[in-house]
C-alpha cells in the first residue's frame, strides 16, 4: 500500500512517493519510468507539492469553492487538488498537465480515491487534457477548459521567469473569462511581486504589480513529509486573484 497524502484522510494517493528514501523500490521504478519516458531523473508527478497540499487544505476546508462547478486543475501532477475538487462536489473536473505521466499518475488518483467514495458516476465528471493551455485553449476530446471552466486551481508553477510570464497571461484571461482563480505558492523564485507584497501589506513594492490583485487568503504549514520536497518551505501561501 502505498502512503496516503499528507495528512489528509479523505485523500489517497496511490502512485506518490514522499522520498527515495521513503520507499526506494516504488522511488526507483517511478524514477526508472521518468527517465524512459520523459527523459528526466526525476518524476515531479510522484510528490505531493506544497501547492496542492495547500489547496487541498482550502477546498477540505471551504467546499463551496468547488461545489457544483466546473474545475481546472492546471499543472495538475498526481492530481491531488482535482480529486480534493471532486471531493468537495465538483460538478466537472478537468485535470491538465502537459505530462502524460503525470496523466497517468492521475488516472490511478482518482480511481483509487473515487471508485470507493459516494461520489457516483465521478469519471463523467472528469477530463484529462495534455493541452498546453500556454499556448492553447483546445482541449482534445473536450471543451476549451479556461473558457468554460468556473474554478482555476494553480499551485507550484513559479520556478523560472519565462515560464511564469506565460502563467500569468493565462491567469489574466482566465479572470477576463469570469473565472475565479487560486493560487497556491511557497514563495518559488518566479512568484510575482505582486504576490509577495501581500504577504509583507506593501501597496506597490518591490516591483511591478501587473493586472491583477492577489489577495492573500491563508498560509498552510506543510507537515514534515511535505517540507522534504520543498528545498526548506515551511509554508504555503494561498491566494484569490481578482483584476484591477
Amino acid at each position: 500500500m502505498l502512503p496516503n497524502f499528507a495528512y489528509f484522510r479523505e485523500i489517497q494517493q496511490r502512485l506518490a512517493v514522499q522520498t527515495p528514501q521513503s520507499s526506494p523500490v516504488l522511488w526507483t521504478a517511478a524514477a526508472h519510468e521518468a527517465a524512459e519516458t520523459l527523459g528526466s531523473a526525476e518524476p515531479f508527478y510522484a510528490f505531493l507539492w506544497p501547492g496542492s497540499y495547500a489547496l487541498c487544505k482550502l477546498l477540505i476546508e471551504k467546499p463551496h469553492i468547488a461545489a457544483g462547478k466546473a474545475v481546472l486543475d492546471f499543472g495538475a501532477g498526481c492530481g491531488a487538488a482535482g480529486v480534493a475538487a471532486l471531493k468537495a462536489g465538483a460538478a466537472h473536473v478537468t485535470l491538465n498537465d502537459i505530462d502524460t505521466a503525470a496523466l497517468s499518475a492521475c488516472s490511478e488518483n482518482l480511481h483509487q480515491n473515487m471508485n470507493s467514495s459516494a461520489c457516483a458516476e465521478w469519471h463523467q465528471r472528469v477530463t484529462l487534457c495534455a493541452s498546453d493551455l500556454l499556448v492553447s485553449e483546445v482541449c482534445a476530446g473536450g471543451p476549451p477548459p479556461l473558457s468554460l471552466c468556473d474554478v482555476l486551481l494553480c499551485g507550484d508553477v513559479f520556478y523560472d521567469e519565462d515560464f511564469a510570464r506565460g502563467v500569468q497571461a493565462m491567469l489574466v484571461r482566465a479572470l477576463q473569462s469570469g473565472v475565479d482563480v487560486y493560487v497556491a505558492d511557497p514563495g518559488r523564485p518566479a512568484l510575482p511581486w505582486a504576490a509577495r507584497d501581500s504577504l509583507s501589506g506593501k501597496a506597490a513594492g518591490g516591483g511591478p504589480q501587473g493586472p491583477c490583485t492577489w489577495e492573500h487568503i491563508g498560509t498552510v504549514q506543510l507537515p514534515d513529509n511535505v517540507q522534504c520536497v520543498s528545498n526548506g518551505h515551511s509554508e504555503c501561501h494561498v491566494w484569490r486573484l481578482l483584476l484591477r
